[in-house]
């Protein structure tokens, strides 16, 4: 899960 939880961070920092 905790993995899971980083990816999305990672891409919406880059959305953003």
């Amino acid at each position: 899960m905790d993995i899971d939880i980083s990816g999305s961070i990672i891409i919406l920092d880059e959305a953003q």
